[in-house]
């Protein structure tokens, strides 16, 4: 999405930045916090409602939205207090200038009056054309009605607007006015009186904080007021003392040095007003003049506005760095446009401009002008064109709609868009998701020489945000990651099978789970997956590895040594110190087949010494000591075995459970000490046979036992 047109023409502004900029400075001396109601939109058959103070007389600003006559009258309601109100028009529908940044010239032709009777009041019925209030959507009107009798002496009045035109289905935009007398201020019956009140300085403390109280300013300016009128019990610029005469001081050139070294002394600018107004001041040190020779705010901003004169202010803000070049060859070339009157809907200055161009049905020409002034290639303009000028979210540049798109949770729906406006080929899509998906699933479960050819072609940080999810590829990086794919393709779905074999059953179900029985078969079949089943294959596999690391952890510490020789010799010692340090390690079938012939030759030979050992052990014994070791090669490499001293304690175990035939003493017997065999006593050949099939005594359990096998061994 390429940046609208209306954008270019905030390098212009009608130049009238000259006045806000210069003369911003002088802002802090205003704290009077002038009411300015919100402008609010009544939808058909809706209403809307708002408490304020009580007033006697109501004063209202409406409009029809739109620039075309509506087709039908328009009914506006007004209630207060839950009461009509029926008087007539004080000021018989005069007109009014909206404030909305649009100027509307009155217009009285018999087709578009106000009223068709000078008596017809807001809620008549009987007066002719019904309910009429608003008739012409090119022109705002203001409304006074005198409502004493309806609000009497409460604190507060509810007030409640209707919009009950059902003919042409426009919305009513309604700005209310009314809020004097205000008893903060001096009971200031109207702006003018409100703004004398809050022009003197005694008054800056009440104002200032009035205003903050009612969010008509920020708690913040609120400050700088208050600051301000302690500052000025000193001395402001020039020796002022209060608003109008600090204002007259500083609104213009000639004190423009004095004033800004004041307000940066006292804080009372912003840092970037502060370094503009200094660019300014620098411009006119160096022998630049002023656009038409301007002295003050609106002198400037009404000598910048008029097309005729946008080149001259043009090469000010070029002159006081205001624009760089690029900025300024860009808004050449809107020059002759505006010269001509070609821009859209006529538009000379950045708000004009943009609110034209943010109504959607103004798109075709705001996009025709782009194109025709260069800001548009003719494929862009044409996209534009089929899409409105809004992306996906309604975003309107590309870094907006980027932006906007790289969030996961809005993929779906950008890549949807692209398809509903045929913005890129289905096949194309196709690519790019499949592309997402695997990179999606993880790295581990790709060839290094696929994970070469991505972060050689698109850099690490892009694959890593495609990764997580950050980035969203467009065509050509689609392209890239399909080329990179491509070449190691059986590759790829080999080790993607090879996963899925070694799966265990915990990371099976967290893939049946997340894909679905379809989905998983999809995967195992070869489909690539979605990116946001690439986000499910990521996840289980990772917790997968993650188990097994922790087992080849605890596996490695409880090995013995020589099988820890072993595969540290066939992994190579870096690759152990990881493992048993918990760094992240590439688990592949080489690890297992380490694991599986070192703890298989680390077996072997502690099997032979064992069968040697139970060559001549009774049946019960070798049956025991075979069913508790079991695999004794897989036992090692789960660690359930870490050497022959967990050997020896499962033979104790069986050997002690063993009763030969005959018996042996009991413990204590001879009046011995218990645990030691009587003095005297001479083991049967038939007690020292139970004893050899055990390597040594150290096989069987301390006490009695352990004592006669020793007697045996030794006679």
């Amino acid at each position: 999405m390429k940046k609208q047109p209306f954008l270019i023409f905030g390098l212009l502004a009608g130049m009238g930045f000259m006045g806000s900029l210069l003369f911003a400075l002088v802002s802090f001396a205003s704290p009077i916090p002038m009411v300015q109601a919100e402008v609010e939109r009544i939808a058909v058959g809706s209403s809307w409602t708002t408490t304020v103070q009580p007033m006697s007389a109501l004063r209202l600003v409406a409009r029809i939205t739109g620039d075309v006559p509506a087709g039908g009258n328009y009914a506006m309601e007004v209630y207060v207090n839950g009461k009509p109100v029926i008087s007539s028009l004080l000021n018989k529908g005069a007109s009014f200038t909206f404030k909305d940044g649009r100027t509307f010239p009155y217009r009285s032709e018999n087709g578009w009056m106000l009223f068709y009777s000078q008596n017809f009041s807001v809620n008549n019925t009987a007066a002719s054309g019904g309910y009429q209030v608003l008739t012409d959507p090119g022109q705002a009107y203001l409304y006074e009605w005198n409502i004493s009798s309806l609000v009497g002496g409460a604190s507060s009045m509810k007030l409640e607007i209707k919009n009950n035109g059902k003919t042409a289905g426009r919305q009513i935009l309604v700005q209310v006015l009314s809020r004097y007398p205000i008893a903060e201020l001096g009971n200031c019956g109207d702006e003018n009186a409100c703004r004398d009140y809050c022009g003197k300085q005694a008054n800056y403390a009440a104002c200032s904080d009035y205003g903050a109280k009612n969010n008509i300013i920020s708690p913040e300016d609120a400050e700088k007021a208050k600051k301000f009128a302690d500052v000025l019990n000193g001395a402001g610029p020039g020796g002022c003392k209060d608003e109008a005469s600090c204002r007259s001081y500083c609104e213009g050139v000639a004190h423009l040095e004095e004033c800004i070294s004041f307000a940066q002394k006292h804080n009372f600018a912003s840092g970037d007003q502060l370094a503009e107004a200094q660019k300014v001041l620098s411009a006119l040190k160096k022998g630049a003049t002023l656009p038409g020779g301007c002295t003050d705010k609106n002198s400037c901003e009404s000598y910048c506005k008029d097309s005729a004169h946008v080149e001259e202010c043009l090469s000010f803000a070029k002159k006081a760095g205001f624009i760089s070049d690029q900025e300024a060859a860009e808004a050449e070339k809107v020059l002759p446009f505006i010269k001509s009157g070609q821009t859209p809907g006529g538009c000379t200055t950045k708000a004009d401009c943009q609110k034209f161009c943010d109504d959607s049905s103004n798109n075709t020409e705001c996009v025709n002008f782009a194109e025709k002034a260069g800001f548009m290639s003719k494929e862009d303009a044409t996209m534009a064109r089929i899409t409105g000028g809004k992306g996906p979210g309604g975003c309107k540049s590309k870094d907006s709609c980027e932006t906007y798109c790289n969030a996961k949770t809005h993929q779906q729906e950008c890549f949807d868009f692209a398809q509903k406006y045929n913005l890129i080929p289905p096949d194309k899509l196709k690519e790019m998701r499949e592309g997402m998906g695997r990179l999606r699933s993880g790295l581990d479960q790709m060839p290094q020489e696929a994970i070469s050819c991505l972060k050689d072609n698109l850099g690490q940080d892009i694959v890593t945000k495609i990764q997580d999810g950050s980035f969203t590829p467009g065509p050509q990086t689609g392209d890239t990651i399909k080329g990179c794919f491509d070449k190691v393709m059986p590759q790829l779905q080999a080790k993607l099978k090879q996963g899925l074999d070694q799966a265990t059953p915990a990371a099976l179900q967290c893939l049946q789970n997340g894909l679905g029985e379809d989905g998983l078969q999809k995967i195992k079949n070869g489909e690539a997956p979605t990116p946001e089943n690439g986000d499910v294959l990521k996840k289980c596999f990772g917790a997968m590895k993650s188990e097994g690391m922790n087992k080849l952890k605890n596996g490695l510490s409880k090995m013995p040594p020589e099988v820890r020789s072993c595969i540290t010799e066939k992994l190579g010692a870096d690759t152990v110190q990881k493992i048993q340090s918990g760094e992240d390690v590439n688990i592949g079938p080489e690890i297992g087949s380490a694991m599986q012939e070192c703890a298989k030759a680390g077996v072997a030979a502690m099997q032979q010494k064992m069968d040697e050992g139970l060559k001549s052990a009774p049946p019960e014994i070798k049956s025991c000591v075979e069913s508790k070791l079991g695999s004794m090669s897989a036992k090692m490499q789960s660690g359930e075995l870490s050497g022959e001293a967990d050997v020896q304690k499962l033979i104790q175990e069986c050997v002690s459970n063993f009763k030969p035939a005959g018996g042996m003493p009991p413990p204590g017997a001879g009046g011995e000490t218990e645990g030691n065999p009587p003095a005297g006593f001479a083991p049967t050949p038939e007690i020292c046979s139970q004893f050899r099939s055990v390597p040594s005594c150290s096989y069987v359990p301390a006490g009695t036992a352990q004592d006669m096998c020793k007697k045996c061994k030794t006679e």
